[in-house]
C-alpha cells in the first residue's frame, strides 16, 4: 500500500501478484500465467501509466519462464511435423496486449532465448530461439557446445547439458475427440538428451529433412556443426576400449581440415594451413586439438603395429609399409602445425610439440 501525491491510497499491484504467485509458481507454472495476466487490467491508464503496466506484465512472464524453464508449456513447442504448439502464454497473448504472432515473439519469447543464451543453458536456448525461427542460431549455439565437447582432453567426462523440460500436458485436437488422451511427439518431448552431440544429431536431422529450415541455416554454420560431428566421431574411436586408431584417422580425415594425405608435398601441406586461416572460430578451437589427436593416433597405431602379431598385419613387408605411411603423416601433421603455430592456443602447441616427441617426428 502506498499513497499518490494527493494522499490517496493505492495498491501497488505488481508486486502484490508476483509475490502472490512466487508460492506456486514452480509446481503450477500454467497457474501463474492466469494471475499474471490479470496485470494487464491496468493497460487502458492514461499516459505512460498503461504502458508501464504492460511492461511489468511481460517482465513477470518472462521471468517465469526462465525460472521455471517450462518453455513447452509456456511458450509453445513443435511437433516433428514442424507445426506449432501453442503455449500458455501465447494462449493469451491478446489479453496481454501482443495481437500478434511475431509480437509474441519479440515480446517473450527472443528475450528469453538471449537470456537462457547468455546462461549458457544450451538445451533451453535451442528450444527457444527454434520457436522464434531464429534457426541459424539454434547451429550456431549448438556448434559452441560441440566445440567445447571436443576441445575437452581425452578421457574426461563429456559435458552433459540441462535437458529440457517436457509439456506435462497432452495437447487436445481443435474438435476435441478422444485424442486429447494422447500427448503429441514434439521437439520437447523427443529431445530431452544431456548430450551435446546427440541434440546436435537430432537438430541437424530435422533441419536436413525440411527445406523451410535448412535454407535458413547458413552454410558456414551447417559446414561447422557437419565437421564438429565428424570429430565428436574420431574422440570417440580414441577413447574406445581397444582404442581404434585408424578409424579415428579415417573420420579426422574426412574433414579436410588437416594434410593426412599430403605425402610430403609441401604446396599440398601449404594450402591446408592456408585454408586454416580462413576458418570459422568455432573450427580454428578445434582444429589444432585434432592434430593433437591424429599424431597421437599415428604413435598408438605404429605401437600397436610393433607388438607381437603386428597388430593383426601377418606379411613384415606390409607391416613396414604402414609404419613408413603413418611416420610420413606425423612429419606432414608436424610441418602443418608450424605453419599455423601462432594460430594455435600455447596449451595445444605444447601437446603437440610432447605427441611429436613421442612419435619420434624430432
Amino acid at each position: 500500500m502506498t499513497r499518490t501525491t494527493s494522499d490517496s491510497p493505492q495498491i501497488n499491484f505488481v508486486p502484490l501478484v508476483a509475490y502472490y504467485t512466487a508460492s506456486f509458481r514452480t509446481a503450477l507454472p500454467v497457474a501463474a500465467v492466469d494471475y499474471l495476466v490479470l496485470l494487464c487490467l491496468n493497460s487502458d491508464l492514461p499516459a505512460s501509466l498503461g504502458a508501464t503496466q504492460t511492461t511489468a506484465c511481460h517482465e513477470c512472464l518472462r521471468q517465469l519462464c526462465l525460472e521455471t524453464r517450462e518453455f513447452a508449456q509456456l511458450l509453445g513447442d513443435i511437433r516433428t511435423d514442424g507445426t506449432r504448439i501453442a503455449g500458455a502464454i501465447e494462449q493469451k497473448s491478446r489479453l496481454i496486449k501482443l495481437d500478434s504472432h511475431s509480437d509474441f515473439l519479440m515480446a517473450v519469447t527472443v528475450q528469453a532465448a538471449a537470456i537462457a543464451d547468455e546462461r549458457c543453458q544450451v538445451a533451453d536456448a535451442v528450444l527457444l530461439y527454434h520457436l522464434c525461427e531464429d534457426y541459424d542460431n539454434v547451429v550456431r549455439i549448438l556448434n559452441a557446445a560441440l566445440a567445447d565437447a571436443v576441445t575437452l582432453d581425452l578421457g574426461e567426462s563429456q559435458i552433459q547439458l540441462q535437458p529440457l523440460k517436457p509439456r506435462s500436458e497432452p495437447s487436445a485436437p481443435p474438435d476435441g475427440g478422444s485424442e486429447n488422451t494422447q500427448p503429441v511427439s514434439s521437439l520437447s518431448l523427443t529431445q530431452t538428451t544431456n548430450s551435446p552431440q546427440k541434440l546436435a544429431q537430432n537438430m541437424i536431422s530435422l533441419y536436413n529433412s525440411n527445406a523451410l529450415y535448412y535454407n535458413r541455416i547458413s552454410p558456414a554454420n551447417r559446414t561447422s556443426c557437419a565437421l564438429l560431428l565428424r570429430l565428436l566421431t574420431a574422440r570417440s574411436y580414441l577413447e574406445s576400449n581397444p582404442a581404434r586408431f585408424m578409424d579415428a584417422l579415417d573420420e579426422i580425415h574426412s574433414t579436410n581440415l588437416l594434410p593426412l594425405k599430403a605425402e610430403g608435398s609441401i604446396p599440398v601441406i601449404r594450402a591446408s594451413a592456408a585454408q586454416f586461416a580462413g576458418l570459422p572460430q568455432v573450427l580454428v578451437r578445434c582444429a589444432g586439438i585434432a592434430v593433437v589427436w591424429a599424431v597421437g593416433a599415428i604413435g598408438g597405431e605404429r605401437e600397436r603395429l610393433m607388438q607381437p602379431g603386428g597388430g593383426g598385419i601377418a606379411e613384415e613387408g606390409t607391416r613396414e609399409r604402414v609404419k613408413g605411411m603413418l611416420s610420413g603423416m606425423a612429419k606432414d601433421l608436424m610441418v602443418f602445425a608450424g605453419l599455423v603455430k601462432y594460430k594455435l592456443p600455447g596449451r595445444v602447441y605444447d601437446m603437440l610439440t610432447r605427441a611429436g616427441g613421442e612419435v619420434g617426428v624430432y
